[in-house]
Protein backbone atom coordinates (compact mmCIF):
# COMPACT_ATOMS: atom_id res chain seq x y z
CA UNK A 1 0.00 0.00 0.00
CA UNK A 2 1.31 3.45 -1.05
CA UNK A 3 0.79 5.26 2.36
CA UNK A 4 0.89 8.45 1.00
CA UNK A 5 -2.28 7.66 -1.69
CA UNK A 6 -3.65 4.77 -0.23
CA UNK A 7 -3.45 2.62 -3.21
CA UNK A 8 -3.00 -0.96 -2.72
CA UNK A 9 -1.61 -3.36 -5.12
CA UNK A 10 -0.06 -6.75 -5.15
CA UNK A 11 3.58 -7.55 -5.00
CA UNK A 12 2.95 -11.45 -5.53
CA UNK A 13 0.72 -13.36 -5.84
CA UNK A 14 1.93 -17.24 -4.41
CA UNK A 15 0.96 -20.65 -5.82
CA UNK A 16 -0.44 -22.34 -2.28
CA UNK A 17 -4.02 -22.75 -0.83
CA UNK A 18 -2.98 -22.31 2.41
CA UNK A 19 -1.74 -19.93 5.02
CA UNK A 20 0.88 -17.56 5.51
CA UNK A 21 0.94 -16.29 8.80
CA UNK A 22 4.70 -15.39 9.38
CA UNK A 23 7.74 -13.43 7.35
CA UNK A 24 11.14 -12.05 7.83
CA UNK A 25 13.84 -10.16 5.27
CA UNK A 26 16.97 -10.44 4.46
CA UNK A 27 19.87 -7.91 3.72
CA UNK A 28 18.65 -8.67 0.05
CA UNK A 29 14.89 -8.10 0.20
CA UNK A 30 14.17 -11.85 0.01
CA UNK A 31 11.23 -12.49 1.86
CA UNK A 32 11.04 -16.19 3.99
CA UNK A 33 7.19 -16.46 4.66
CA UNK A 34 5.48 -19.56 6.55
CA UNK A 35 3.13 -20.86 9.13
CA UNK A 36 1.08 -23.52 10.19
CA UNK A 37 1.10 -26.38 8.06
CA UNK A 38 2.71 -25.00 5.32
CA UNK A 39 6.21 -25.08 3.72
CA UNK A 40 8.51 -22.41 4.05
CA UNK A 41 8.75 -20.07 1.01
CA UNK A 42 11.53 -17.60 -0.24
CA UNK A 43 10.11 -14.52 -2.22
CA UNK A 44 12.68 -12.75 -4.59
CA UNK A 45 12.40 -9.11 -4.69
CA UNK A 46 11.97 -9.66 -8.74
CA UNK A 47 8.37 -11.12 -7.70
CA UNK A 48 9.58 -15.05 -8.56
CA UNK A 49 8.73 -17.46 -5.52
CA UNK A 50 10.37 -20.91 -4.86
CA UNK A 51 8.43 -23.28 -2.42
CA UNK A 52 10.98 -25.23 -0.19
CA UNK A 53 8.94 -28.26 0.92
CA UNK A 54 12.58 -30.21 0.63
CA UNK A 55 12.39 -28.17 4.32
CA UNK A 56 9.75 -27.55 5.81
CA UNK A 57 6.82 -29.37 6.24
CA UNK A 58 8.44 -32.74 6.94
CA UNK A 59 5.35 -34.31 8.13
CA UNK A 60 1.65 -32.68 7.68
CA UNK A 61 2.04 -31.48 11.48
CA UNK A 62 5.00 -29.59 11.34
CA UNK A 63 4.44 -25.39 11.35
CA UNK A 64 6.63 -22.66 11.94
CA UNK A 65 5.22 -20.16 14.72
CA UNK A 66 7.98 -16.93 13.97
CA UNK A 67 11.05 -16.59 11.86
CA UNK A 68 13.82 -14.13 12.16
CA UNK A 69 16.95 -12.88 10.00
CA UNK A 70 19.97 -12.71 12.37
CA UNK A 71 23.73 -12.78 11.40
CA UNK A 72 23.13 -14.28 7.64
CA UNK A 73 20.84 -17.16 9.76
CA UNK A 74 17.41 -17.38 9.09
CA UNK A 75 16.03 -18.39 12.68
CA UNK A 76 12.56 -20.31 13.06
CA UNK A 77 10.87 -21.22 15.60
CA UNK A 78 9.11 -24.89 14.40
CA UNK A 79 6.94 -27.08 16.13
CA UNK A 80 6.63 -30.47 15.51
CA UNK A 81 5.11 -34.11 16.61
CA UNK A 82 8.84 -34.72 17.67
CA UNK A 83 8.67 -31.27 19.56
CA UNK A 84 9.48 -27.06 19.78
CA UNK A 85 12.68 -26.24 18.23
CA UNK A 86 14.56 -22.83 17.20
CA UNK A 87 16.20 -24.31 13.90
CA UNK A 88 18.32 -22.21 11.70
CA UNK A 89 19.74 -22.44 8.21
CA UNK A 90 22.52 -20.17 6.55
CA UNK A 91 21.85 -17.45 4.23
CA UNK A 92 23.84 -17.35 0.84
CA UNK A 93 23.65 -15.11 -2.06
CA UNK A 94 20.38 -15.41 -3.55
CA UNK A 95 18.65 -15.65 -0.51
CA UNK A 96 19.66 -19.93 -1.26
CA UNK A 97 19.42 -21.38 2.64
CA UNK A 98 21.86 -23.83 4.13
CA UNK A 99 21.19 -26.88 5.79
CA UNK A 100 18.78 -27.15 8.92
CA UNK A 101 20.37 -26.77 11.94
CA UNK A 102 18.21 -27.27 15.25
CA UNK A 103 19.99 -25.05 17.51
CA UNK A 104 17.99 -25.66 20.84
CA UNK A 105 15.28 -27.74 22.28
CA UNK A 106 12.83 -26.03 23.73
CA UNK A 107 11.58 -29.55 25.08
CA UNK A 108 14.63 -29.31 27.30
CA UNK A 109 12.32 -26.66 29.85
CA UNK A 110 8.73 -26.38 28.69
CA UNK A 111 6.38 -28.39 26.80
CA UNK A 112 4.55 -25.35 25.78
CA UNK A 113 4.80 -24.00 22.26
CA UNK A 114 7.03 -21.59 21.14
CA UNK A 115 4.86 -18.28 20.13
CA UNK A 116 7.49 -16.03 19.16
CA UNK A 117 10.83 -15.07 20.00
CA UNK A 118 13.77 -12.33 19.47
CA UNK A 119 17.53 -11.60 20.34
CA UNK A 120 18.92 -9.28 22.77
CA UNK A 121 21.77 -7.42 22.36
CA UNK A 122 23.69 -9.47 24.55
CA UNK A 123 23.06 -12.73 22.51
CA UNK A 124 20.11 -14.47 24.90
CA UNK A 125 17.08 -15.12 23.05
CA UNK A 126 14.05 -14.55 24.48
CA UNK A 127 11.35 -16.46 23.82
CA UNK A 128 7.32 -16.08 24.44
CA UNK A 129 5.60 -19.50 25.09
CA UNK A 130 1.65 -19.66 25.60
CA UNK A 131 1.51 -20.99 29.47
CA UNK A 132 1.24 -18.85 32.72
CA UNK A 133 5.00 -17.51 32.43
CA UNK A 134 5.33 -15.95 28.93
CA UNK A 135 8.90 -15.17 28.20
CA UNK A 136 11.73 -17.81 28.58
CA UNK A 137 15.37 -16.41 28.17
CA UNK A 138 17.87 -19.36 26.39
CA UNK A 139 21.60 -18.10 27.12
CA UNK A 140 23.55 -19.75 24.20
CA UNK A 141 26.75 -19.42 25.97
CA UNK A 142 26.13 -21.06 29.70
CA UNK A 143 23.46 -23.42 27.40
CA UNK A 144 21.10 -22.30 30.49
CA UNK A 145 17.24 -21.66 30.72
CA UNK A 146 15.67 -19.45 33.46
CA UNK A 147 12.19 -17.44 33.12
CA UNK A 148 12.28 -13.69 33.03
CA UNK A 149 10.05 -11.65 35.45
CA UNK A 150 8.29 -14.82 36.26
CA UNK A 151 4.72 -14.13 37.53
CA UNK A 152 4.92 -10.78 37.07
CA UNK A 153 4.92 -10.67 32.95
CA UNK A 154 1.25 -11.71 31.88
CA UNK A 155 0.56 -15.31 30.91
CA UNK A 156 -0.23 -16.05 27.51
CA UNK A 157 2.03 -14.04 25.67
CA UNK A 158 0.92 -14.30 21.95
CA UNK A 159 3.20 -12.50 19.49
CA UNK A 160 5.66 -9.45 20.63
CA UNK A 161 8.02 -7.27 19.19
CA UNK A 162 10.74 -5.54 20.62
CA UNK A 163 10.28 -1.74 19.90
CA UNK A 164 13.56 1.12 20.26
CA UNK A 165 14.77 0.92 23.19
CA UNK A 166 14.50 -1.14 26.12
CA UNK A 167 11.21 -1.95 25.48
CA UNK A 168 8.87 -5.26 24.57
CA UNK A 169 5.41 -4.71 23.56
CA UNK A 170 3.32 -8.00 23.69
CA UNK A 171 0.07 -8.87 22.88
CA UNK A 172 -1.42 -11.27 25.92
CA UNK A 173 -4.40 -13.17 26.46
CA UNK A 174 -6.50 -16.46 26.16
CA UNK A 175 -9.95 -18.01 26.15
CA UNK A 176 -9.61 -20.83 28.46
CA UNK A 177 -8.54 -19.76 31.17
CA UNK A 178 -10.32 -16.26 30.54
CA UNK A 179 -7.80 -13.55 30.22
CA UNK A 180 -8.04 -9.95 28.26
CA UNK A 181 -6.78 -9.35 25.41
CA UNK A 182 -4.24 -6.68 26.12
CA UNK A 183 -0.87 -4.98 24.49
CA UNK A 184 1.90 -4.79 27.22
CA UNK A 185 4.91 -2.55 27.20
CA UNK A 186 7.54 -4.87 28.99
CA UNK A 187 11.12 -2.85 29.95
CA UNK A 188 13.71 -5.57 29.63
CA UNK A 189 16.14 -3.77 30.96
CA UNK A 190 18.05 -4.27 27.56
CA UNK A 191 18.07 -3.90 23.92
CA UNK A 192 17.35 -6.18 21.28
CA UNK A 193 20.28 -7.17 18.53
CA UNK A 194 20.51 -5.19 16.01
Amino acid sequence: MNITTGVVSSAHQLRTNRQLRVGTFDSEGNLYASGNKVSLWVIKPDSTSEERSDLYPTSPGDSIWAMHVYNNYLYMAVSSASGHFIVRHSISAGGNLGPKEIILDVGQFTRAAIQDFAFASDGKIFLSIFGNDSFIVYDPASNSFDYFYKEIVPPYCKQFRWGGGNFIYMISGNLTPAQDWTVYRVDMGMTAAP
